[in-house]
């Protein structure tokens, strides 16, 4: 008896071993009561790819099946067509949209307000942080549209709180899943909340498929251009005209003696004009200590630009080359979002990024203190 149960025990593995099926399945349902999908297909599609899909399936009764042989596991999205074969959300994007990793195996999909794969360890690992996310940015959305008057520097407060911790749990992910297609699409989404030193941690470990993926080159070449203009290094020279037409280089102000802020900027930047009354406080401050400004704006209009410039009366130096964010100088010192700030000793050596109000008046006391 025991002799038998052994052999059945070998066949078992046996068939576990040698008889496993490849390629996928994917069972999938969609919102209950959205009887107006019956009929429509739901598109297979490489993500990133505006190429034709891999693979459909007919909607009925709220349900539809996908199957196929993959050639290699890689980011996918599943999504529907209207009936004027317009997608009905952008890929990779709710509702009715999901991005996963398509692998062997059984998998099930959600297409719904919240749509998501599920199945293999990857893809419900990548669920759960999504569903995080999806909560965190919801509550925040909450919170910020529904200030009462006197609470503002409380809901600014509790805002940044949601932010750091939504952004803590990406970081999280990133870490844990080095290497992975999942981790890829979180870097590429958050990157602009996600600290240079994480995003670099990420890229050391990547292999050419990580490095595949759409705009992960883009941030391995927006980490370089940071590393040139880091604290601790000369500033980069570029040339631009100023309002009135004149061409002008940033080495005509910059390293001559003054402590020099470089602020890149816009006219149709709200956080920048709100931040235009304390740096005009700064300039006031410290200008006859030796202190100047080098407002770099990317405005693509001239009449924007100088009526900004005018009205709000910033009386410092003002370039550009009307090239928005194409701008040449804003892509040599990596500028992703305005305002963005790089200050300069008198050396010409970057001893300071970012820094905006008080921050900036302490950095500036210790730089221009008479000795």
């Amino acid at each position: 008896m025991k002799r038998l149960l052994w052999f059945a025990a070998v066949a078992a593995v046996c068939v576990s071993c040698g008889g496993k099926k490849s390629g996928y399945v994917i069972d999938g349902k969609i919102a209950e009561g959205r009887t107006d999908l019956e009929g429509k297909y739901v598109y297979l599609i490489p993500y990133g790819s505006d190429g034709a899909a891999t693979d459909s399936a007919l909607i009925e009764k709220n349900t539809f099946k996908l199957q196929g042989e993959p050639t290699a596991d890689g980011l996918y999205a599943l999504y529907l067509k209207d009936e004027g074969d317009e997608m009905m959300s952008r890929v990779g994007e709710a509702p009715f949209s999901a991005v996963f990793v398509l692998q062997n195996g059984e998998m099930q999909a959600v297409l719904d307000s919240f749509s998501y794969v599920t199945g293999t360890p990857e893809n419900n690992a990548f669920k759960d942080i999504r569903s995080v996310l999806v909560d965190a940015q919801k509550n925040y959305m909450n919170l910020v549209s529904n200030v009462k008057e006197g609470e503002l520097e409380a809901v600014k407060a509790k805002a940044k709180q949601l932010e750091d911790e939504m952004m803590a749990k990406v970081k999280a992910y990133i870490e844990a899943n080095p290497n992975k297609l999942t981790t890829a699409k979180l870097l590429t989404d958050f990157q602009f909340g996600l600290d240079e030193k994480t995003q670099e941690a990420a890229l050391a470990k990547a292999d050419s498929a990580f490095m595949k993926f759409p705009g992960i080159k883009e941030i391995a070449e927006h980490l370089q251009a940071m590393k040139k203009v880091a604290v601790g290094q000369k500033f980069s020279d570029f040339e631009m005209v100023d309002l009135k037409g004149d061409t002008h280089k940033l080495s005509d102000y910059v390293g001559k003696g003054n402590v020099t802020l470089v602020d890149f900027w816009a006219s149709w930047c709200g956080p920048c004009m709100q931040e235009v009354p304390n740096l005009k406080k700064t300039y006031e401050t410290y200008h006859k200590k030796g202190f100047e400004i080098v407002g770099i704006s990317l405005d693509s209009e001239k009449g924007a630009w100088e009526a900004a410039v005018k009205d709000k009366q910033m009386n410092w130096i003002h370039l550009s080359d009307l090239r928005g964010w194409q701008s040449a100088g804003g892509a040599l010192y990596g500028v992703r979002s305005i305002p963005n700030t790089f200050l300069v000793d008198k050396d010409g050596t970057i001893v300071g990024h970012n820094l905006f109000g008080e921050e900036l008046n302490k950095k500036l006391d210790e730089l221009l203190a008479e000795k």
